[in-house]
């Protein structure tokens, strides 16, 4: 339980409903700035988050965060994204939509898909497309762009997996990929080692 102005918030119950869109938007707005304070009930999740991004950005690998659905997996991103830059959290982000078809979020510091959006394009190669647009604008504040990449099942499956594959290791050297997933069982091994 955290107490957050005049109004107590149970963490279990606030991150149970996180995702399902429960929370009321007041509750939501406290949920999510006071994410740091909940981060420190959590010592797993917290370690998650400080070592997630640890040394030299041009040699950290890609990496995928998984579990079961309810905790906000991207506000663990964010979060440790802020420290790394050592930015105020929440970072300040934008909502463009890519070439009228793909919709994502930008922030100075990373770009952020959700392949679960209601109009995110079915086809992969929208996301390639996308993917080469960024990699071949320089990045302002970093020498390699951060890309997180949400719900990656919904791209990773058997029909595009030597597609999203060949993405991986085609831009490895000028992104780190940050994949999402609730359905870790969904992804092809090959994928999983990269």
């Amino acid at each position: 339980m955290c107490i957050a102005g005049d109004v107590v918030l149970t963490l279990k119950e606030d991150v149970l409903n996180y995702e399902s869109g429960l929370l009321p938007n007041q509750h939501w707005e406290q949920f999510y700035q006071n994410f740091p304070i909940y981060l420190d009930k959590l010592p797993y999740h917290k370690y998650v988050c400080e070592s997630l991004l640890t040394g030299d950005l041009n040699h950290l690998p890609n990496c995928l965060l998984y579990g079961p659905k309810g905790f906000p997996i991207e506000l663990l991103i964010e979060y440790s994204l802020s420290c790394y830059f050592k930015t105020s959290f929440p970072i300040q982000k934008r909502y463009p939509i890519w070439n009228q078809s793909l919709p994502y979020t930008e922030t100075n510091y990373y770009f952020c898909i959700d392949t679960e959006h209601p109009e995110f394009p079915k086809d992969i190669e929208d996301l390639v497309q996308f993917i080469k647009g960024i990699v071949q604008t320089k990045c302002i504040h970093l020498t390699r762009h951060i890309i997180v990449l949400k719900n990656m099942d919904q791209i990773a499956n058997r029909k595009n997996s030597f597609c999203f594959r060949v993405l991986l290791e085609r831009f490895s050297q000028n992104v780190l990929f940050i994949n999402t997933t609730h359905h870790i069982q969904m992804i092809e091994p090959p994928l999983l080692s990269r």
